[in-house]
């Protein structure tokens, strides 16, 4: 977890990221939440984002398949998703 008044620079690979300060860099985990008036600037990579009510996130943000074994592109998602309302 980054504190309300922490800032990280860099690059965190974690199980799960909670970010109340501001974090700069780039993320890799399975679970990622940024809090109220918490800052991500960078790439992140996660299973699962949670951003809450004046939570800033400027960068990219990529979502990786339920196994974490491969990421997942915005279109990917979307293919998969529509073709789940097909069925």
């Amino acid at each position: 977890m980054i504190g309300r008044s922490g800032i990280v620079k860099g690059a965190i690979n974690a199980n799960a990221l909670v970010v109340a300060g501001k974090f700069i860099g780039d993320s890799v985990s399975n679970f990622l939440e940024l809090k109220t008036h918490g800052r991500i600037e960078g790439t992140i990579t996660t299973n699962e984002l949670v951003v809450e009510r004046k939570g800033m996130f400027i960068g990219e943000s990529k979502v990786r398949d339920g196994k974490g074994s491969r990421e997942m592109s915005v279109k990917e998602i979307i293919k998969d998703t529509d073709s789940k309302k097909k069925d």
